[in-house]
């Protein structure tokens, strides 16, 4: 297993967007000091919440400048959503993306689902056809990287005569894509019949859910007759190491128990919903509870390692944990100190873990 760094901008409640933009590139920076080996790039928008601002995280824009700040960390976008933006030029972004970086860009892509906060209807996208606006971009991208020449596109939603990207790939065929996996079985039996990375749990999905779509992906690669590997698995989740379990959840309380609750009366608390207690009432969804529960992994390095551990056994397996970034719930130093003993005491015994072996002969 290796580690990377879920990068999103949002969320972290700063008076403006550039301190937001700089902590994002210092958390990169730091991420490809330590030997992370990957970065993904949220592109949405957040909500004000007090005296924060609304702000865009642009993932194109960031991760060109990241990777003049860095050297050997892979960027993608964590994700581009594609019902926003007309194939040709996420197409041609990539390509120039992928010459800037050096061949280190990944491309990541998914629906409008949280995208801009609620732009959605202000945008004149119907939601009922935002999958089917995916599928079809998927279609028309493909075609810009892999075609021998100009050609003609005459879609439902997309449209181009004599269409011929330039620069063409850095990396051949084309960029590492990636999809966001969390939805549909569609979404996954389309990322898994193309070879695609798989990027899981965004909403801190438990185990069960994860292996739910491992297995979902790994049947489809099967039948369509491609011999895929749950090393192309991304999971998100929250990691925070500290001195011990204490220090570190006295570390976090102050911030993440307001969060919390915050999420708790939006409208994006689903993801709270899957680890419902027993007793099935929000309110006994607390920062300890989540923690005992499994949602946030945290404590010494031992404690956190175990608890990766048991989680990548019960979800089937992954090939990379992404870590998802700060968020505002700590200081820069504790994130920093965090991560260098994640990286000093943790990343080594991860290392051991390899998916297509640990699951060899698993039943799909």
């Amino acid at each position: 297993m290796k580690l990377a760094l879920f990068s999103e901008s949002g969320g972290r409640g700063n008076p403006s967007a550039q301190l937001s933009y700089e902590e994002d590139l210092f958390e990169i920076v730091t991420a490809d000091r330590l030997g992370f080996e990957e970065v993904w790039v949220a592109e949405r928008g957040s909500r004000s919440r007090g005296q924060s601002v609304d702000i865009v995280s642009a993932a194109n824009l960031l991760i060109c400048k990241a990777a003049a700040m860095t050297e050997r960390i892979r960027l993608g976008t964590g994700i581009r959503p594609l019902p926003y933006h007309h194939p040709f030029t996420v197409a041609t972004e990539a390509t120039v993306c992928d010459h800037l970086t050096g061949g280190r860009y990944m491309l990541g892509y998914g629906g409008t689902h949280g995208m801009y906060g609620d732009h959605n209807l202000q945008l004149g996208i119907e939601p009922g056809i935002q999958r089917s606006m995916v599928y079809e971009a998927i279609d028309y991208i493909m075609r810009c990287f892999t075609a021998d020449g100009p050609f003609d596109f005459d879609g439902e939603y997309w449209h181009g005569k004599g269409i011929n990207i330039l620069p063409k790939p850095l990396q051949q065929p084309y960029p590492p894509m990636a999809a966001a996996c969390s939805g549909s079985p569609d979404t996954i039996e389309i990322a898994a019949r193309n070879g695609f990375i798989a990027l899981f749990g965004r909403g801190g999905d438990p185990a069960h859910r994860i292996k739910e779509m491992g297995d979902c992906y790994m049947a489809a690669a099967d039948a369509a007759g491609r011999q895929a590997s749950r090393n192309l698995f991304r999971v998100v989740h929250y990691v925070y190491v500290s001195d011990s379990v204490q220090q570190a959840k006295d570390e976090l309380r102050t911030t993440m128990e307001p969060a919390l609750e915050r999420q708790k009366r939006g409208d994006h608390w689903e993801g709270l919903s899957r680890w419902m207690p027993e007793a099935g009432k929000i309110e006994d969804v607390t920062f300890d509870y989540l923690v005992e529960a499994g949602r946030y992994f945290v404590g010494d390095p031992d404690t956190v390692y175990e608890a990766i551990r048991d989680f990548y056994f019960a979800s089937g397996g992954f090939g990379v944990l992404m870590l998802l970034a700060a968020q505002g719930h700590t200081s820069r130093e504790c994130w920093q100190r965090s991560t260098e003993l994640l990286a000093e005491h943790v990343m080594p015994k991860l290392a051991e873990l390899d998916p297509d072996r640990d699951f060899a002969g698993a039943a799909i």
